[in-house]
């Protein structure tokens, strides 16, 4: 494994701190074994979450086969629950990290009726009003639902 993937943790990483930066973008879901699930604040696209890696590092290619596939794994369970828990058509996934570098994907539920269809979903759509405490409580309840009957 090269340098930039050995560290546990780094101190100018949001997904590392998991200070108040990251809190007004997101809500912890929980904790997996090689990652940790959130759920985007706005209500753009419903649904939407963040699965970060539990440790420092900014290319996929340089975990371990074993930390890679658990991770994956990890990936395609959290979007199998977006999937049932929203009804979506097709997650999106997306993973940048030039801006943010720390390996995550955001996946995005998207609808075939939505005006966005066919089109890359918008990272930080401005604008967008968060999603209300009510329906923010319901969706992590629903997604750690899933999730928990998935991760056994």
């Amino acid at each position: 494994m090269r340098k930039d993937c050995d560290s546990i943790y780094d101190a100018n990483c949001i997904y590392c701190r998991k200070d108040e930066e990251l809190i007004r973008a997101m809500h912890e879901v929980l904790e997996l074994p090689a990652s940790t699930v959130y759920l985007w604040r706005d209500d753009r696209y419903p649904g939407r979450c963040v699965v970060a890696l539990n440790r420092h590092c900014c290319e996929l290619f340089l975990l371990e086969p074993a930390v890679r596939q658990q991770f994956m794994d990890e990936v395609a369970a959290v979007a199998a629950a977006i999937q049932q828990c929203f009804q979506a058509d097709k997650i999106n996934y997306a993973i940048f990290g030039d801006a943010v570098p720390h390996l995550h994907f955001h996946l995005v539920p998207k609808r075939k009726h939505s005006p966005e269809w066919g089109q890359q979903f918008l990272v930080n759509p401005s604008g967008q009003p968060p999603l209300s405490d009510e329906r923010t409580q319901g969706f992590l309840e629903l997604l750690r639902q899933r999730l928990r009957v998935l991760s056994r």
